[in-house]
């Protein structure tokens, strides 16, 4: 005989009473005593079915004004719903998980989608703010459909924290999230919101605390049948343990993204290369920053280094406003406020985008070296179409001659041009007056990559001096590609 035989086929007391029965059940499940609830629950079956829907409601009575008991009356419920599921019947699991037609479900669908909305709008102050009152009202109710309620609102609290700054907060609330949703059977939920405490812990640089929560989540992840997502998060793990970089770069094929390490020696398909910061930009930073992008487009420069200012306000650790203003300092000959932007960006992010090559550039410019005009010129230069660029930059190289990002980008028009000798020689002026260590990566790189086999001598170099990000990760991966002579 079965176990399931041996326990249905104890005889339980009939009850006829609703509320009575309900209490001897909960007494069962207190008593952790499986066989007499399961007696119980065989003999009284459809007593239990018509009344248990009745039981989904709130009793003011049974609960009082303490939040646990709401918990301890929908864990009673569950053990009953479990118990009925063991002999194959989930007709009780179903009513506890799917919100009911009538009550207050779809009162608190409407209320959270105008929570998600001031979230979007950032109105973070006013949603946290309505969001700490709804979860008071949904607290009072009992069941899956309440608890998973209440793990999305505590998880928006969070997002609402996390994005004032207010992190350690934050990371509380994930995890009440999480809890909240493991009671309530939202894996989807969990996963969620142990994601929301990596980053939440990345951000407040505790990366090392991140690493084991991470580890968790690929495990998770690899379980619901998603392995891509679950070898990602293994190897942010990996990082993280060891310290993770206040920038780097990852790389996407198809569907993956690789550590530089990671990536295969011979590359199929098209590469996207990515910045990865050790913390992500908050979104009101990412709103001002683009609305100083609006400005600088339409010329309304000091609107912008304000919409700019007002986005390092925002969000602490964000390179981009220190880097974009200092771009607008340059066009406006502001090079003493620019240098001091560059250097803060350095600081935050090492090697963001030209920071280094812009920054050299705008000392350069500050101890008159160049033409005020050298910075336009360049922008010029980089949007100009390749058919017509070369005489503009053969141009700027003749006025210039010193000047490293002109030899450059003359080298580049060359090289698309199929004139390669010529495209070399350029190269090899810019390295005789490339003192900074971006752009001579970027010529060396260039150098290395113009015909196969690459030359090892130019990739070594390029790949060895720490300066442009991107070129000098090319160069390295050119070298593991087994075609560097």
């Amino acid at each position: 005989m079965n176990i399931l035989r041996q326990i249905f086929g104890k005889k339980g007391e009939a009850i006829d009473d609703p509320a009575v029965l309900r209490d001897r059940l909960f007494e069962a499940v207190a008593r952790n005593d499986a066989g007499d609830l399961s007696a119980l629950c065989h003999t009284n079956r459809d007593v239990i079915r018509r009344a248990y829907s009745a039981w989904l409601k709130q009793d003011p009575e049974l609960f009082g004004s303490d939040p646990r008991r709401v918990e301890w009356y929908g864990r009673n419920l569950f053990a009953i719903g479990e118990c009925f599921a063991r002999s194959g019947d989930r007709s009780l699991l179903e009513k506890l998980q799917r919100p009911a037609e009538k009550g207050p479900f779809r009162k608190w669908d409407a209320e959270l989608r105008a929570c998600i909305e001031m979230v979007r709008m950032q109105d973070f102050e006013g949603a946290l703010a309505r969001l700490a009152e709804f979860r008071k009202e949904v607290r009072t109710f009992a069941g899956f459909p309440a608890k998973r309620m209440e793990g999305l609102v505590v998880g928006y609290m969070g997002t609402c924290l996390q994005q004032m700054m207010r992190a350690e907060e934050a990371l509380d609330h994930y995890e009440d999230a999480s809890l909240l949703c493991e009671e309530a059977r939202d894996h989807e939920g969990v996963l969620t919101h142990l994601g929301n405490r990596i980053e939440t812990l990345r951000w407040l640089g505790r990366h090392p605390d991140a690493a084991p929560l991470a580890e968790k989540l690929a495990e998770m992840l690899e379980s619901n049948g998603r392995p891509v997502e679950a070898a990602r998060y293994r190897t942010r793990a990996r990082v993280m343990a060891v310290g993770e970089p206040l920038l780097r770069l990852l790389f996407r094929m198809g569907d993956r993204v690789y550590e530089e390490d990671e990536l295969p020696a011979q590359i199929e398909g098209s590469v996207k290369i990515l910045f990865e910061r050790n913390r992500t930009t908050l979104a009101r930073c990412q709103q001002r920053m683009e609305e100083g992008g609006r400005h600088v487009g339409q010329g309304r420069y000091e609107e912008a280094l304000a919409s700019f200012g007002s986005a390092l306000e925002a969000d602490l650790y964000a390179p981009e406003p220190h880097y974009e203003s200092a771009s607008v300092h340059m066009l406006l000959g502001r090079y003493p406020q620019a240098i001091e932007c560059y250097e803060k960006t350095e600081r935050l992010a090492p090697g963001w985008f030209l920071v280094r090559s812009e920054g050299w550039l705008a000392r350069q410019l500050a101890a008159g070296r160049f033409h005020a005009d050298v910075p336009m010129m360049l922008l010029a230069l980089e949007d100009h179409p390749s058919e017509g660029g070369v005489a503009l930059a053969q141009t700027m190289c003749d006025r210039f001659e010193d000047l490293p990002q002109a030899w450059l980008l003359l080298g580049e028009r060359l090289q698309r041009a199929g004139r390669g000798v010529e495209a070399e020689a350029a190269y090899r002026r810019g390295l005789g007056c490339a003192e900074e260590r971006d752009v001579r990566t970027r010529l060396l790189t260039s150098l290395g990559a113009m015909s196969v086999p690459y030359r090892r001598a130019e990739l070594e170099q390029a790949a060895a001096l720490d300066g442009h990000l991107v070129a000098g990760s090319t160069a390295r991966v050119l070298l593991r590609s087994g075609k560097a002579a």
